[in-house]
């Protein structure tokens, strides 16, 4: 057989089935238009009654129509946007041996490494020569108004971020010998005296490092570099003692619990319905933007690799970074008031921060919440920059995720009431109805079948009832209203509608026509203009 007579009839089809496929897509893509709610349509509730007095009666009689209104609107519930902030530094990082971090360092003679068996030395060392005491740190006041506690000298080793009561290591001499340095106001602490000592008295490569001093240099005289690998506590980075690792990942931890908070089902719901917006923000040396706001959790989530730990803790350029990107202004797919949304700073750190750089403030519409990773010593830090002392809480224990979501609905999520600003009341009759003269109240206006009424500012509280009286022209069981419908704009400025319930009555006389008489419809059909 010719193949073409194959070919004609199928083309002839092509166009047919095209046209079924389409058909048959028609309501998959209104769904897809609708979209979900519309966030500007009004939430409030008329519940709309209508009723007539009598229901049955005599060509020729009239009877009253009542159209009642219960306006309710819950509290509008405001936006939140929340950025996490989390502490990269080397000292949320867990170390190795050897390389600057606080796990033990490299033994000096005689004494035993880690994981080997301790043998007594053949002499005892000598002890080290006695240091004269600190002079005491003339930092500036913290935020909070909370007293200086007095240095001491911070020690590599054991929890996070060192053990010392002053500022943490990697603080001394921030950016040179000026007070402050780059960091902004603050004092560096003072520079102790030598003191000469026996030279045999400490063996080389002990223990004890020469950053562990406050105020003295990273480099020794006539040294190019000290020992210490990158981020290590031995590293000279532009004259300030690096800031040494812990023995614990705190960051690890960090990225888990924002993954825990994301999955909340709570927090789902907010991010599907536009409620809440979140940001993710990392900070060492400088403060890096990883992702802008956004109502996808797992755009968020998918960033949380890029979360590397190295250089030093500079929280004030971490909440300068998390502050531009709550205020970024030139966001185009920001649809809200900017004054509307409630903007927190979620800190993930250890705390380890220099008295210099806790004078940074932020917008004051920010709430600042913190979370205190590893056990280390600097917890005043954190309590110092949270807007509140019970926003100060802990990352480890068990209670965070907890405790941060109890906060989130209990403060961070706010309302504001809803009231109905303008509202219409419009009702049209059949053409089988006439109006009764100065029978409409309130008085509103009169358009041959159209009743409306506009209105005034009304307590919601009580019922709104719009009464009118009708004569119908012709026997029968009729309809009353052709429509009838309410239409209004609330406090935030978003449209509702709603249409009242159908009308009957059945009147005893003629009928105007066999082909007049009205079949009752469940449900009133809308004007062309609300459909």
């Amino acid at each position: 057989m010719n193949r073409s007579h194959w070919r004609r009839p199928i083309a002839a089809l092509v166009p047919i089935l095209i046209a079924l496929l389409a058909f048959g897509a028609l309501p998959a893509m209104r769904l897809a238009a609708q979209g979900g709610p519309n966030p500007n349509t009004s939430d409030c509730d008329p519940n709309l009654l209508s009723s007539v007095n009598p229901e049955a009666f005599s060509l020729g009689q009239t009877a009253q129509v009542q159209l009642t209104m219960n306006m309710s609107c819950p509290d509008y519930r405001l936006p939140i946007d929340l950025v996490f902030l989390v502490d990269v530094s080397n000292s949320m990082t867990r170390g190795k041996a050897g390389l600057g971090s606080a796990l033990p360092t490299t033994s000096a003679p005689g004494v035993p490494g880690p994981g080997t068996t301790a043998k007594p030395p053949v002499e005892p060392p000598v002890e080290p020569p006695v240091e004269p005491p600190v002079q005491p740190l003339q930092a500036g006041p913290i935020q909070t108004g909370e007293p200086a506690e007095p240095p001491g000298v911070p020690v590599p080793g054991g929890a996070n971020a060192g053990r010392g009561n002053g500022d943490p290591p990697g603080c001394e001499q921030a950016g040179g010998s000026t007070p402050g340095g780059a960091g902004g106001g603050g004092s560096t602490l003072p520079k102790l005296p030598t003191v000469e000592g026996p030279k045999t008295a400490i063996p080389e490569k002990t223990a004890v490092q020469k950053t562990a001093v406050p105020g003295e240099g990273t480099r020794p005289p006539g040294s190019s570099a000290t020992p210490g690998g990158p981020g290590g506590a031995g590293n000279d980075q532009g004259g300030q003692a690096a800031e040494p690792a812990g023995t614990e990942d705190l960051i690890r931890e960090a990225k888990e619990f924002i993954r825990d908070f994301v999955d909340q089902p709570q927090i789902q719901q907010d991010l599907s319905d536009g409620t809440l917006r979140l940001g993710l923000v990392a900070f060492s040396d400088r403060g890096r933007r990883l992702m802008s706001l956004t109502n996808e959790g797992n755009r968020v989530t998918g960033r949380l690799s890029l979360l590397r730990g190295s250089g030093r803790t500079r929280i004030d350029l971490g909440m300068r970074t998390a502050e531009a990107v709550l205020l970024d202004r030139n966001n185009a797919r920001r649809a809200d008031n900017d004054a509307d949304r409630t903007k927190v700073v979620v800190v993930l750190s250890d705390g380890a921060f220099c008295a210099r750089d806790l004078r940074v403030k932020v917008d004051k519409r920010i709430e600042v919440m913190t979370l205190g990773a590893g056990r280390g010593p600097y917890t005043k830090n954190l309590r110092a920059i949270a807007t509140d002392l019970a926003y100060a809480l802990k990352l480890q224990g068990g209670r965070a995720l907890k405790d941060t979501q109890y906060i989130y609905t209990k403060d961070f999520v706010r309302t504001r009431p809803v009231t109905v600003s303008t509202l219409e009341m419009t009702a049209e009759l059949e053409p089988s109805m006439q109006i009764v003269d100065g029978s409409v109240n309130p008085a509103g206006t009169i358009d041959m079948q159209i009743i409306k009424w506009t209105a005034p500012a009304i307590d919601w509280t009580t019922p709104v009832t719009l009464t009118y009286g009708i004569r119908p022209q012709s026997g029968g069981l009729q309809n009353v209203n052709h429509w009838a419908h309410v239409t209004w704009k609330d406090s935030e400025k978003r449209d509702g509608q709603g249409v009242f319930p159908a009308l009957y009555v059945d009147v005893a006389g003629p009928t105007a026509t066999a082909t007049s008489e009205i079949v009752p419809t469940a449900t009133p059909e809308l004007p062309p203009e609300l459909r």
